[in-house]
């Protein structure tokens, strides 16, 4: 008997991608405020992209510097969707595309190597809210999707001719590009290492050289753009490697995402099964994405921890390298016993970590909304001073605060000190303008650890570097503290603060006027 009959259909994958997609999208629409770390400032952003040419409080204090900086997929979707909708709806829509061309791409590619429709691939939905989704990088989540994709379609016209490689490959490459430095990197390196598989099997001189310059030019444009138009590289910061130990914990980011015992077991059984049909070779892994599978291990063992002023450089990789793996890999079609009960056990997995990140992300409501109604309470056009004093031992938190002051921005035209811009970030598309410079860079950063604050103790450094130097608290009309129950007892704090709000973790006051 053939074992193709075996194999799932089209439909009933479809059907299938629709269900979980429809469920991993959900829970984007459920809270007030996505609880991703860097969304607040990225939805700042967004909001200034749309508003400039309308607010003059932005244009008192914001630049839009978009050029062709590898960084840009939210800033060109997002302000497009906010002619059709509210800023804050196409935020959360594009998180739901980025959630959705993640697993997509893995299937595409998986279909693209294998020729046949699987649910294999859809294991894909398992990790697409990974950690540095978690984080709220957004862009990059985007980027590996659309790596995944134009991966596809390299594998897809592989046999065919010249030109409709390179017709495909060239936009292909430019729209990774666009997306995210580092997923452009991953596609790069996945397409050399793709390629090797060829270069060593071709006994052909000439048709290994015409191989390569073919994939090669679809690198030219965005090498191009990134080193003459963007930008980034004169704003970019030194590069630093991490501890071995980051190697040994970063994998874990690819599914740890609130309930660390769990997730982690999760993680266990799941690499325990694959590697068991690995063994048994009920699993296989195409040869053709060998070569860049082992590429791109030897490129996270060797990664820097920050690169490009992108901090995580090596942590980003993991997930990267599990979902190729896992568009490269097909469990065998032949009919087994526990085929269906595999299957049953993958759906229920995806159900209870759907329910335990929707319980989280509704849990999340109660923190935003304190925080949204006493932002709501500024006036058009303010200055605020925002600090979160984070004592805690986990960088990320189940909630994070770290970045919710820039929401003052989106609902208030507010100059918060704290966005993403370049300088001193590179390849971000909004700058502060000439005036708000000089305040913005003269700030301490907005975010706080325990080292930092335990030095506040200190009266020498709270006089020359401290938080709420008067020379730093003159250039603000509101300050606005997260858990200011981290400071020490003879806090620093200004005595003559008016308090406008004092909600469970974090208080609003204005400040004396000089």
């Amino acid at each position: 008997m053939n074992n193709h009959d075996y194999g799932e259909t089209w439909g009933q994958i479809a059907l299938l991608f629709c269900v979980l997609a429809g469920v991993s999208v959900a829970i984007v629409f459920l809270p007030i405020l996505p609880p991703l770390n860097d969304y607040p400032n990225h939805l700042a952003r967004m909001h200034i992209l749309a508003n400039l040419d309308q607010s003059p409080a932005l244009q008192l204090y914001y630049r839009n510097v978009m050029a062709a900086q590898p960084n840009l997929a939210m800033d060109i979707i997002v302000p497009l969707l906010s002619r059709w909708m509210p800023l804050e709806m196409a935020g959360r829509v594009f998180i739901a595309l980025t959630l959705l061309v993640t697993a997509a791409g893995t299937l595409a590619l998986h279909f693209s190597l294998h020729r046949r429709w699987s649910v294999w691939p859809l294991l894909a939905f398992l990790f697409i809210y990974h950690r540095m989704f978690l984080w709220g990088l957004l862009n990059f989540s985007c980027g590996i999707g659309m790596a995944l994709f134009a991966i596809a379609v390299w594998v897809a016209l592989r046999p065919k001719g010249a030109w409709w490689r390179v017709a495909a490959s060239v936009p292909c490459a430019l729209a990774v590009y666009i997306c995210h430095l580092y997923a452009f990197g991953f596609y790069a390196i996945v397409i050399g290492g793709y390629e090797l598989y060829y270069l060593l099997k071709s006994p052909q001189w000439h048709a290994r050289a015409r191989d390569v310059a073919i994939a090669a030019i679809q690198f030219l444009l965005p090498i191009y753009l990134f080193l003459f138009e963007s930008g980034a590289p004169a704003v970019a910061s030194e590069t630093r490697w991490g501890t071995i130990w980051r190697k040994l914990e970063a994998p874990f980011d690819v599914i740890y995402q609130y309930h660390l015992v769990f997730d982690v077991g999760c993680l266990l059984v799941i690499a325990a099964l694959i590697g068991w049909g690995l063994f048994r070779k009920h699993v296989q892994i195409s040869r053709r994405m060998v070569p860049a599978l082992i590429v791109l291990l030897v490129v996270y063992l060797a990664m820097p921890d920050q690169l490009f002023s992108g901090y995580g450089a090596d942590r980003r990789l993991p997930i990267m390298i599990l979902l190729l793996g896992i568009a490269s890999a097909d469990w065998q079609h032949a009919r087994v016993w526990w085929r269906e009960p595999l299957v049953v056990a993958f759906l229920a997995l995806f159900a209870v970590r759907s329910v335990l990140i929707a319980q989280m992300w509704h849990r999340s409501d109660a923190v935003y909304a304190e925080y949204l109604q006493a932002i709501d309470m500024l006036p058009k056009g303010t200055k605020l001073l925002f600090y979160t004093l984070h004592a805690g031992t986990q960088s990320l938190s189940s909630i994070p605060e770290l970045e919710i002051g820039d929401m003052a921005v989106v609902r208030r035209d507010a100059f918060v000190p704290a966005l993403f811009t370049t300088p001193p970030l590179a390849a971000e598309s909004i700058s502060f303008s000439p005036e708000a410079q000089p305040i913005a860079f003269s700030t301490p950063h907005n975010i706080q650890l325990r080292p930092a604050i335990e030095r506040l103790r200190n009266p020498d450094y709270v006089r020359r570097r401290g938080l709420f130097r008067r020379e730093v608290l003159r250039n603000y009309d509101y300050m606005l503290i997260a858990h200011p129950e981290a400071l020490p007892p003879q806090s620093p704090i200004p005595k003559d603060l008016s308090i406008l709000f004092r909600g469970k973790d974090f208080v609003l006051a204005k400040l004396p006027q000089p």
